[in-house]
């Protein structure tokens, strides 16, 4: 199995080296990069190549996200908040949901945003 090329970004020192920690326990994860001062838009995190990249939820804000999604497709982005407490994932891929028989209040939810037999 190829290696997951991760990319370490824009946390505390003391929350990048846990991470490292835990990306070097496990074998299929390859820490390719560490940009401890670099955003999510630098040229270094595209030339890295990382399959993922996890960085500081401060980092992560909704625009540099997208846009490196954009740029580079099939990433995933872990944004981890400092305390190191909560985690979020970002990714843009395909997505297919079964909407079940068709009905007007169904097809007027989905086209709307909303999920069927939600609120």
């Amino acid at each position: 199995m190829k290696p997951i090329r991760v990319l370490l970004l824009g946390m505390p020192t003391m929350l990048r080296q846990i991470v490292r920690r835990i990306a070097e326990d496990a074998p299929e994860l390859d820490v390719v990069a560490e940009l401890p001062d670099a955003g999510l838009d630098s040229p270094e995190v595209l030339s890295a190549g990382p399959d993922v990249v996890i960085t500081g939820a401060d980092r992560a804000s909704e625009d540099a996200v997208m846009s490196l999604l954009r740029r580079r497709r099939g990433v995933r982005v872990f944004g981890i908040s400092a305390d190191g407490r909560h985690v979020t994932l970002y990714e843009l891929r395909p997505q297919r949901i079964p909407l079940g028989e068709l009905a007007p209040a169904t097809l007027v939810t989905a086209v709307r945003g909303g999920q069927p037999g939600g609120s």
